[in-house]
């Protein structure tokens, strides 16, 4: 959440130190006690360090270590209602722990490799066949389905059958009924990172050995490959033609043959045509601007018009199985440079498959550290429960469920139970026995890398100093923003009888210089409907809270109403309707206004009038009273020789 790390950042100015005690020995003694916490003076200097790089001016340890203990003082408060048990409070402090752990579990090696390996990539595509079966299904065990797919490589290998063929035939893959099993050319870093490996590292022309993934079992084939094309920035006109008859079909094609024409012809430009023709919802309101993209991005037909085309240049108008288009070329670029595209990349290694394997890798020393203890007796129960059934029944993902007492993976001491991966399990549909288990497997280790990574964090939170610092940061710096929005903030804004009574307290402060307009102005439309409606509001007594609500049911959106309140020279509209000044121009369709409910007044008469400095001024006052009371309800003990340890 946004708040929490503000939080973080009220932190980072004004720091904190641990929230739990540690333990104090001769080389990290404690600095100072706050409401029993101990702070230690390795955390202390860090922080004070810290504070000091983000200040313009360093702050002297006196000054700081006031504003350190009121901090850890609101901490204090906020523990002692327990505002760290809170649900949202532990999701989002989970999620921080997880965050600022990441870097820790990082082979930066790996990542620069798998970075440098797709960059490479991206500067060819590879044209590529693909035939896909199931893992398995009612009649066949993931064995068998490896088999067919062999026997089916071998008939292509050795001339027998042709690819297509036993694509349209056989594959599983959804787009075998648009490409017959033709993918056209494959895009580094479009596909699963197992898919991606097989492509472009098959020889043109061979067929790859039978893959299988999480998706079923593939069949791939490299007919070649070209140099990237780069990306074009473009825009587009679209006639809708999709499940049209013929007759609307006709009407579209001339319609857009009109548009190329006018086009042509210099007789409009293409964004106005596009704004005002086209029937893409998404591009058309935008002057038909699509941005830039590259290949694979678009249908086969749409991308091939677009790269045929030069900057400037628009394109004759084609088909796609949308409709008819028209398109400009608005620039081309190549690829650009590793060191421009590496935020980007680094962004995409962090996502699929490939964030799973940076993360193994990152895991292999605690995984080696913290050894997986997997029991299987969980995966017997789960085979004999299937078999049972048959496949994964809700019957048969309620029993597994109801198997809370058998272990199924333990790392460090934490367990995952049988009950809790079936959990899962009787939320899905897999089908058959073999496709059961590979869900189970991959739940399983799911849960074990997550098992792991717990340890590691947990390892980190114990020997790494500025993993435990940061985290303590952040725990703190929510517990703050919490403790305060509920004592401080959130309350000061709400009270509105304690603004009003500090207003009547100190009226001297809030003096005005000039006189203002303090009431209601209503615009409208026209003269007569403005003076209408200010006649209907004044004549029927309506109450402030109900103008809005009167009026819009009375004049629908041909007028508005809106509270007010400044001086003149400070709105050329209240200057109009309350201090004799010249009519302004129409304010978008708002053309007549008028005053309603209104009055000039010397000075405020209540906090509403000077609603954000009263506001001000209150919380600082309950924040100051807030403060008193901390200090006197917690006792703190500073270790002035210790103190003096701090550089």
């Amino acid at each position: 959440m946004l708040h929490k790390k503000f939080a973080a950042g009220i932190l980072a100015a004004l720091a904190t130190g641990t929230l739990v005690s540690l333990m104090a020995n001769a080389k990290d003694p404690v600095v100072m006690t706050v409401a029993g916490h101990d702070v230690p003076l390795s955390e202390f200097q860090y922080l004070y360090n810290k504070n000091n790089i983000q200040q313009q001016s360093k702050q002297s340890i006196d000054e700081y270590v006031k504003s350190f203990v009121d901090y850890k003082l609101r901490v204090a408060q906020a523990l002692e209602e327990r505002l760290d048990t809170m649900p949202e409070y532990k999701k989002e402090f989970e999620q921080h722990r997880l965050e600022l752990a990441e870097p820790y579990f990082e082979d930066s090696v790996a990542l620069d490799s798998m970075i440098r390996v797709v960059y490479d990539r991206m500067h060819y595509n590879v044209d590529t066949d693909h035939l896909m079966l199931p893992l398995s299904d009612a009649d066949h065990t993931p064995e068998q389905q490896q088999a067919r797919l062999d026997s089916l490589r071998t008939l292509i290998k050795e001339g027998k059958a042709d690819f297509y063929e036993l694509a349209k035939k056989y594959s599983v893959d959804p787009s075998v009924k648009v490409n017959g099993g033709h993918l056209g050319y494959v895009v580094a870093n479009t596909y699963p990172a197992s898919f991606e490996e097989v492509v472009f590292n098959t020889p043109d022309g061979e067929l790859a050995p039978v893959l299988r993934t999480r998706y079923g079992w593939h069949l791939i084939r490299v007919n070649g490959r070209r140099n990237d094309q780069g990306e074009v920035k473009a825009s587009h006109i679209l006639k809708v033609t999709r499940n049209a008859n013929d007759e609307i079909k006709a009407k579209k094609k001339h319609q857009i043959d009109s548009i190329y024409k006018a086009l042509v012809a210099n007789k409009t430009t293409f964004a106005d045509a596009a704004k005002r023709e086209s029937e893409d919802p998404g591009s058309g309101r935008n002057g038909g601007e699509l941005g830039w993209f590259g290949s694979g991005r678009m249908v086969p037909e749409f991308e091939k018009a677009a790269f045929a085309l030069t900057p400037g240049e628009i394109s004759k108008p084609f088909t796609t199985d949308f409709g008819w288009h028209i398109i400009l070329c608005q620039d081309r670029r190549g690829i650009a440079p590793l060191d421009t595209l590496r935020p980007r990349l680094e962004s995409m290694m962090h996502q699929g498959e490939r964030a799973e394997m940076l993360e193994t890798r990152g895991l292999a020393k605690f995984a080696k550290r913290y050894p997986a203890k997997i029991n299987p007796v969980a995966a017997d129960s789960v085979r004999a429960v299937i078999t049972r059934y048959g496949k994964l029944t809700p019957q048969a993902g309620a029993q597994l469920a109801s198997y809370t007492s058998i272990p199924a993976v333990t790392v460090n001491g934490k367990t995952v139970g049988l009950g809790e991966i079936g959990s899962q399990m009787s939320r899905s549909r897999t089908g058959d026995v073999e496709s059961a288990m590979e869900f189970y497997n991959m739940l399983l280790n799911n849960h074990k890398r997550a098992l792991t990574r717990e340890a590691a964090i947990s390892w980190l939170e114990k020997n790494e100093p500025a993993y435990r610092y940061l985290l303590n940061e952040y725990r703190d710096g929510m517990l703050y923003f919490d403790i305060s929005s509920k004592k401080v903030w959130d309350y000061a804004n709400k009270d509105v009888a304690g603004q009003q009574k500090y207003f009547e307290e100190h009226r001297n402060k809030y003096l005005w210089n000039a006189p203002k307009y303090k009431g209601y102005v209503i615009s409208a439309i026209n003269d007569s409907l403005a003076s209408v409606a200010a006649n209907y509001v004044t004549t029927n007594n309506i109450a402030p809270d109900s103008l809005v609500r009167k009026l819009r049911t009375e004049f629908g959106n041909n007028v508005k109403i809106e509270r007010a309140l400044a001086a003149k020279g400070e709105n050329a509209v209240i200057d109009y309707v309350a201090f004799h000044g010249f009519r302004p121009a129409p304010v978008g369709r708002w053309a007549a206004f008028r005053p309603v409910l209104g009055k000039i007044i010397e000075q405020p008469e209540d906090a509403g009038d000077v609603r954000g400095a009263v506001s001000v001024d209150y919380q600082k006052e309950l924040e100051t009273k807030w403060l008193e009371e901390l200090r006197s309800k917690y006792p703190v003990k500073i270790n002035q020789k210790v103190l003096k340890k701090v550089k």
